[in-house]
């Protein structure tokens, strides 16, 4: 039987802008610490929620993503090439680890919750930057309060709606791609469809290029085609003959 679902705790936006402003003048050690005292005692949730997570359920959690920052050289200044690597590596850690309910995972609040509370030193970390003090750190507003792009937030739906192993193999962009595409994100089948055979695609030189190509063509057909009415192998097939289209005109150009 497959465990039960939880729901977590929330920050609304105001609240979660009074905290970051405490916190980002504080350094990293201090963030650490603060981080490492994440309770759910007086957190909001969702009010009918059938499951909650506990304060283990949150240590859990922050020790498995501490972890794995550590192996790609958290808290020290690394390359942005190895905060990539982390990104692919954490979406399914992430995904696999909370056992959201995905109805909460679609409030905006449970991530500004873990962006500001539970893992703010990892969120500083990646994306953050040294202001004109000490400890002074900017980080871009998206990536605290943004749903598509907060930090945590971003890597979990990538993993529910692109399947962990797809995701994890996806650079930023190219999930970027994919997943901010409403049209094609909300249905998951489409999207894992179209990640899958992106990344059989990986001999292109031309890799971006070809992806955005084929969601240019995939918008424009989606306008007629219904493939709500497609099972998984016509789905599949529908996206390859994009890719091919895609692939040909390409080769085309290249030779002309």
């Amino acid at each position: 039987m497959k465990p039960q679902l939880k729901c977590y705790p929330r920050y609304t936006f105001a609240h979660g802008a009074l905290l970051w402003d405490e916190l980002r003048v504080k350094s990293m050690d201090e963030l650490s610490a603060y981080a490492a005292t994440a309770t759910t005692a007086g957190a909001l949730f969702y009010p009918m929620a059938s499951a909650r997570c506990s304060d283990d359920d949150l240590r859990r959690i922050r020790m498995k993503l501490v972890a794995l920052a550590e192996d790609y050289g958290f808290p020290r200044e690394v390359s942005r090439s190895d905060k990539t690597r982390f990104d692919r590596a954490a979406v399914g850690v992430l995904h696999d680890s909370m056992g959201i309910l995905p109805a909460d995972a679609a409030c905006n609040e449970v991530w500004i919750f873990l962006n500001v509370r539970l893992l703010p030193d990892i969120m500083v970390w990646r994306y953050g930057s040294p202001g004109m003090g000490e400890a002074d750190w900017r980080v871009s507003i998206d990536r605290i309060f943004t749903f598509n792009r907060s930090t945590f937030g971003r890597l979990w739906w990538r993993a529910q709606l692109l399947g962990t192993s797809q995701a994890s193999q996806l650079a930023e962009d190219e999930a970027v791609q994919i997943v901010e595409r409403p049209r094609i994100a909300g249905y998951p089948r489409l999207a894992a469809a179209i990640a899958r055979r992106h990344i059989e695609s990986t001999a292109s030189s031309q890799r971006m290029e070809l992806l955005r190509d084929v969601m240019k063509r995939l918008t424009r057909r989606l306008a007629v085609v219904s493939i709500f009415v497609m099972d998984e192998s016509q789905i599949r097939l529908f996206v390859e003959e994009v890719f091919t289209e895609s692939e040909e005109a390409m080769a085309l150009a290249n030779t002309s």
